[in-house]
């Protein structure tokens, strides 16, 4: 192995010890908009880290110019290992701000940043974070809710960066870099001059190391496609699924006000998720949870992620039979019948029949004659303007066994018959768990009778038995 082949292995082993050593991290900042209502920040970890583990506090390298006074964190009762800062409404001039949540594991350290800004400020940003790629265009973009005559602002990491004068402040006051480098990431700030740091709107720009669809520690690795506005992490190449979201490529939706790596993690309040901004790990940021938007999370999205229901886990059938799967669907707009896809591994796609209801829609496929090679992991997939779903089963067709050879008489007397019935000899797949013997006297007109029983084992009333035949006898 040459010595750039080396070099390329060690990196890649040294990022997969950072993977297995990460730790799941979420933060939750309740209210980023502050206007005179509570609000908190919540830090989540895996339930089996320690409580010692976890932390939150000020995030004095984004912002310097912010309350110096300690915070007061506590454990969040309602959860496995979690932390909380909670501020009353007449602390409401306290919180404004940036903040970070931090959790450790072995050597290896995880930090996740939020802010906090006033809902009366003079300029909103676009979105709280914003993920680009190196080298690309982007437009830090701030609307002007409330008109002054003085010269605006712009900030970044509390260092002034630009000003415009009072007459020419537009409706969005922006910044642009059209190729974007990753020292231009950090926190922006915007206000008009006579304002303060407690009158600011904040948004942070997170700018990825690699190209887009791009990771590893060259940027030589292709990304996975990451669904559901998932982000692909430069250093590990996995998808950082959106609050709602799981699955390797964030394939799969979370149910109502749910949410984590597994979605094991739930909304506890009666408003859900409303005015709930989750943050994760960079280059990930912040964004709502599936179904709200807007800076406070708290308009409804028009669009609701489709959500697989009611598949199974695996199917068993006999070659040669039909497959008739249904794949039943919600979400908003309902699935119509093109957004269906029924799928093998080898990338064959089934046509649909499409039944919809008010509130879920089921695709019927059919395969005519299902055959062995046709064993393997099916995948049902309903795409929408909305997002995407996909849910894996397991199919498996076996042959049903045939007995190789007839029933062979041993010996026979004036009234009795001794029959090999020839069980074990079969084609096809077992396990055998019946065999059945048809017989009937070969004079008159009576009717067939049988002999049952589990393998080799019979218990009429009317025959003895042996290990592999079996004695029948006139009564």
């Amino acid at each position: 192995m040459g010595t750039k082949s080396s070099l390329v292995l060690c990196d890649l082993l040294q990022f997969q010890s950072k993977v297995e050593a990460a730790l799941d991290l979420i933060l939750i900042n309740s209210v980023p908009l502050v206007g005179n209502s509570e609000t908190s920040l919540i830090c989540i970890a895996d339930r089996w880290s320690s409580r010692e583990s976890v932390t939150i506090g000020r995030d004095y390298e984004a912002l310097m110019s912010q309350h110096q006074d300690p915070l007061e964190v506590t454990e969040d009762e309602k959860r496995g290992t979690a932390k909380k800062v909670v501020w009353k409404r007449e602390q409401a001039g306290e919180t404004i701000g940036a903040y970070y949540c931090e959790g450790k594991v072995k050597d290896e350290m995880t930090r996740i940043r939020t802010m906090k800004m006033p809902l009366g400020a003079s300029f909103l940003p676009v979105a709280l974070t914003m993920t680009v790629n190196k080298g690309e265009h982007v437009n830090i973009s701030f609307i002007r809710k409330i008109a002054k005559e003085e010269d605006a602002v712009i900030y970044k990491n509390g260092s002034f960066i630009h000003a415009v004068p009072r007459h020419e402040v537009p409706n969005v006051l922006e910044v642009t870099y059209s190729e974007v480098l990753l020292q231009d990431a950090g926190v922006y700030s915007a206000r008009y001059i006579g304002g303060n740091t407690f009158t600011s709107a904040y948004t942070r720009l997170i700018v990825r190391r690699c190209a887009a669809q791009k990771w590893g520690p060259r940027c030589s690795s292709i990304c996975p496609v990451c669904m559901n506005n998932g982000i692909c992490h430069e250093d590990t190449g996995e998808c950082i699924c959106p609050p709602g979201f799981m699955g390797k490529t964030c394939e799969k939706a979370c149910g109502d006000n749910t949410f984590g790596r597994t979605c094991k993690e739930s909304c506890k309040e009666n408003s859900g998720c409303k005015y709930y901004m989750f943050c994760l790990p960079d280059p990930y940021g912040c964004s709502c949870a599936t179904g709200w938007k807007g800076l406070a999370c708290d308009e409804g999205s028009a669009d609701v992620p489709p959500q697989i229901k009611h598949l199974p886990d695996h199917v068993e059938l006999n070659s040669g039979t039909e497959f008739k799967p249904i794949c039943i669907a919600t979400g908003k707009p309902l699935p119509v019948i093109e957004d269906f896809k029924l799928l093998k591994q080898d990338g064959t796609v089934f046509k649909v029949i499409n039944n919809t209801d008010v509130n879920r829609s089921e695709a019927k496929f059919h395969i005519n004659r299902i055959q062995p090679p046709d064993s393997g992991i099916w995948v049902c997939s309903v795409q929408t303007v909305a997002g995407m779903a996909e849910e894996p089963f397991h199919v498996t067709v076996k042959v049903p066994p045939v007995p190789q050879y007839a029933p062979r008489m041993i010996e026979g007397g004036h009234n009795f018959l001794t029959i090999d019935i020839n069980a074990d000899s079969h084609t096809g797949d077992g396990p055998i768990v019946s065999t059945k013997l048809l017989y009937k006297p070969a004079k008159g007109y009576q009717p067939w009778m049988s002999v049952e029983g589990k393998g080799q084992s019979f218990h009429p009333m009317n025959h003895t038995e042996t290990s592999s035949t079996i004695k029948l006898k006139q009564n």
